[in-house]
Parts: structure tokens; C-alpha cells; sequence
């Protein structure tokens, strides 16, 4: 684990740390302020990493955007 930045589609920043949980979850704990709806963590199961990228489904629903299950898509330069 270590330190992270998470920025929310509406821009605004949560600073935490994160950690792997077996190999596909994600944890972003400790975030502040508090993103809606949390206790300050957020969960994330990992699917389709490759080399240049990786798919994340957050594990709850996020109020900001309707109460919907969000899909991440990173991707490295």
C-alpha cells in the first residue's frame, strides 16, 4: 500500500492510502474529506489488467452520480 490521490468525476480530491486485498480488490481507506456516502473507504475489485491498463468496479453505489455502480477504466502512457 501507500499514499493516494482519488479524484471523483466532479473533480474533487480525497487523499488516503490504499491497499491490495488478495488480487483483485482495491482499497482506498482513510480518504478525507469523507467522500458522500462512505466512512471513508472505498472499494474496488480489479478485473482485465494487462500490462497498459486496468479495469476497476467500484463495490457500492456512488451517490454523486445517482446512486449508479461506477466503471473505471485506467490506462498507462
Amino acid at each position: 500500500g501507500g499514499t493516494v490521490v482519488f479524484t471523483d468525476f466532479d473533480g474533487t480530491r480525497f487523499t488516503g492510502q490504499w491497499e491490495l486485498q488478495g488480487d483483485n480488490k482495491l482499497v482506498l481507506k482513510n480518504l478525507t474529506p469523507q467522500p458522500t456516502g462512505t466512512s471513508g473507504t472505498i472499494e474496488f475489485t480489479i478485473s482485465d489488467f494487462t500490462d497498459t491498463s486496468m479495469t476497476l468496479t467500484r463495490t457500492t453505489v456512488n451517490a454523486k452520480t445517482g446512486g449508479t455502480v461506477n466503471v473505471y477504466q485506467l490506462v498507462g502512457k
